[in-house]
């Protein structure tokens, strides 16, 4: 295992790029909302169905129909379907706009880099840029806009496309890439709305592995970056927030930490720290207690777990402390991700990629691999530099990175995927533990083993996370 890249292949999810039920926008409201459609369509509801729907030109039946297709899951969409699809984005209606770039994400994921790639050769970028363009330079002229709600929220998705077409091709980085381009990422990611800031920021981490272009154009930006990461703040936003710039750091420095001023470093390591702390399960316990009271057992059988979560929508504390825990997932995954970049020797070229199969548990075989190569590796020197080992180590990264590889109770699991099944916690903390057994592995690689305790006992720490996951503990 080496370097943590993205495998520009088949569909992946990844972070806040998981599937969901279809929203005009995560915390805020648009007029497409307005629009009535199942959560779930019918097996009758077929895509040739929709797009029938959608050629009948009305604003409502565009809607409506681009709703339904963001809703369809693991469906590819040819070419004739494409274009059907594409020229909304410069719909005279800006929900429509919304609803049409939100739809052609979803099938991007859906379809991975075969969908991406026929979307760029039917020249999706041209439309797109444009849109983009337009309405990031209406936004921020400084103007009060009557209708600045939708037209952020067209922003946003736009660069969520923008975003998934360059996590599913090389291609697409080319586009992203572009001075004009990279310019509105860098303002909305400096901007003070998170909402703006959030996708903006998931861009840029994206198009800056590996790409010396768009690199070279953030260079300038580290001071408000490190800015950033030094605020002091709680909420699960701002968080996520600091550990994607800290990741966008690290792509900047192409992962050799060891160059970077020691004050960089060690803001770096500890945000990532930081963020790692915060116990999720303990959250996700309180959280499950505190529902099961309002749900008794003896009525749990009988009662239609959407009616209490839709009921419990209506109130914004609750929602929020869903969408908080999911955003704290994320974050960790990425600052694991980030850690096992760092911890990574660049003449290793073996890369971690992010196709399906990593997202799922690995095999016994894998297990039993890695464990033979780690054991191995105990007789090497380590390969991080001093500078690195030693803020990895003031930081406890090695005991968090621990904490994160264990299991969380597979009824817990159960009752969290009932009643928060829009958010997928449970396939999310599945990945978190992913990730933190990659960065263990990259760890044990690059540390000194005085520090990890001896060769005994991290051989049966490794062992014992061995035997939970082939036991299908995880």
């Amino acid at each position: 295992m080496g370097k943590y890249k993205n495998n520009r292949g088949p569909a992946k999810k990844t972070i806040d790029n998981v599937i969901r039920r279809p929203t005009m926008g995560q915390g805020q409201e648009a007029s497409a909302g307005e629009i009535s459609l199942p959560l779930k369509p019918s097996a009758q509801t077929t895509l040739p169905t929709l797009l029938k729907e959608l050629a009948k030109g009305s604003e409502d039946d565009k809607i409506r129909s681009l709703l339904g297709i963001s809703c369809l899951e693991n469906v590819t969409l040819d070419k004739k379907g494409l274009r059907s699809i594409a020229p909304l984005l410069n719909d005279s209606s800006n929900t429509v706009q919304v609803a049409a770039a939100n739809a052609l994400r979803m099938l991007a994921m859906s379809g991975g880099s075969k969908v991406a790639n026929d979307m760029i050769d039917d020249d999706i970028m041209t439309p797109l840029e444009t849109v983009m363009y337009a309405t990031y330079g209406a936004l921020f002229s400084g103007k009060t806009l009557l209708d600045d709600k939708i037209i952020k929220e067209r922003l946003v998705s736009c660069i969520k496309l923008l975003w998934t077409l360059s996590e599913n091709s090389e291609r697409a980085l080319q586009f992203a890439s572009k001075p004009r381009t990279m310019n509105v990422l860098i303002s909305c990611a400096e901007c003070i709305d998170d909402y703006l800031a959030l996708p903006a920021v998931q861009c840029l981490q994206t198009i800056t592995e590996d790409n010396t272009e768009a690199i070279q154009q953030l260079t300038s930006r580290q001071k408000y970056m490190l800015d950033v990461l030094a605020l002091e703040s709680t909420a699960a936003e701002k968080i996520q927030l600091q550990t994607l710039f800290a990741s966008v750091i690290v792509n900047v420095h192409n992962c050799t930490m060891s160059r970077v001023l020691p004050a960089t470093l060690i803001t770096v390591v500890g945000t990532l720290a930081k963020c790692l702390k915060i116990n999720i399960l303990s959250q996700l316990e309180a959280f499950d207690e505190n529902n099961t009271k309002k749900c008794p057992a003896t009525d749990k059988e009988e009662m239609d777990i959407d009616e209490v979560f839709n009921e419990s929508k209506e109130n914004d504390p609750f929602v929020k402390e869903i969408l908080d825990m999911g955003l704290l997932i994320d974050a960790q995954v990425c600052a694991l991700e980030t850690l096992a970049n760092i911890c990574t020797n660049n003449d290793d070229d073996e890369e971690m990629n992010t196709s399906e199969s990593s997202e799922d548990a690995f095999s016994e075989s894998e297990i039993e691999d890695g464990l033979c190569s780690n054991i191995q590796s105990l007789t090497l020197p380590p390969t991080l530099s001093s500078e690195v080992v030693s803020s990895i180590l003031q930081n406890g990264i090695l005991a968090l990175t621990m904490e994160k590889a264990q299991p969380v109770p597979e009824e817990l699991l159960s009752r969290l995927a009932a009643f928060i099944e829009e958010e997928d916690i449970p396939n999310r903390l599945k990945k978190l533990q992913n990730r933190a057994l990659l960065c263990l592995h990259n760890l044990i690689r690059g540390l000194p083993l005085e520090e990890l305790g001896g060769a005994q006992q991290l051989q049966e720490t490794w062992r014992s996370l061995a035997v939970k996951i082939v036991t299908g503990m995880f």
